[in-house]
């Protein structure tokens, strides 16, 4: 490997990591996110709107949390759908990783564009019967209600007027 490509690689990994922290520091504590003191019912849809727009920018981190959590649950509760993910990516990644273009199984010669039509003619009836629309349909509803039920329900804290007064400065 040259040098350039190490110093390439390097870069990509501090780039990722340095996203990866950034990702991390985003994240509010669990009191600060949880806190029931500060629950209410918004006045009207205005102020409702506001503060979903000012939890969105600073919850973002655990709202994403919260909607992966949601994502693995609906793989864990849907095991045919996990499986033609799991058979999907696997068969996908076997026959992409094949040295040549051509594969003989037993006597017959196949390409293997004719091998990714025939894994995805065998997972097409699996992946119906796994309903996966059912389940996106329920991911995002169930997402929309958690994060914009918290975030109309959460006034900001007293800090954040301060916040905008010195923006305005």
């Amino acid at each position: 490997m040259s040098n350039y490509a190490y110093t390439k690689i390097s870069e990509n990994v501090q780039e990722l990591m340095s996203s990866r922290s950034q990702y991390l520091s985003g994240f509010k504590s669990l009191g600060d996110f949880l806190d029931f003191r500060r629950v209410s019912r918004p006045e009207n849809f205005g102020e409702a709107q506001s503060r979903v727009r000012f939890n969105l920018r600073r919850f973002s981190s655990n709202y994403l949390a919260i909607i992966a959590l949601l994502a693995v649950y609906c793989l864990l509760s849907n095991p045919w759908l996990s499986f033609v993910i799991v058979v999907g990516g696997v068969g996908a990644y076997g026959i992409s990783k094949r040295p040549t273009n051509e594969v003989q199984i037993g006597s017959r010669v196949y390409s293997k564009s004719s091998l990714y039509i025939t894994l995805a003619c065998i997972l097409f009836p699996f992946g119906l019967f796994a309903s996966p629309i059912q389940t996106i349909f329920w991911l995002v509803g169930a997402s929309a209600v958690c994060v914009l039920g918290h975030g109309a329900l959460l006034e900001p804290p007293v800090e954040s007027a301060f916040e905008a007064v010195e923006q305005q400065v």
